[in-house]
């Protein structure tokens, strides 16, 4: 009796993911008062998110079997 067997797998993942996060405030706040009341008050905000995420799998199963009996 001859057994003869071989599995082969492959198998890779490859991930990326990268975030990019910005996020500024500018607040100016001033105040005048002199029997008159001058209020200045701005507020800035940028925000802004890049994300970037793949995924690549690569997955390969090679089963060779053979008897010979």
């Amino acid at each position: 009796m001859y057994l003869n067997q071989s599995m082969y797998l492959n198998q890779s993942m490859y991930l990326n993911q990268s975030m990019y996060l910005n996020q500024s405030m500018y607040l100016n706040q001033s105040m005048y008062l002199n029997q008159s009341m001058y209020l200045n008050q701005s507020m800035y905000l940028n925000q802004s998110m890049y994300l970037n995420q793949s995924m690549y799998l690569n997955q390969s199963m090679y089963l060779n079997q053979s008897m010979y009996r």
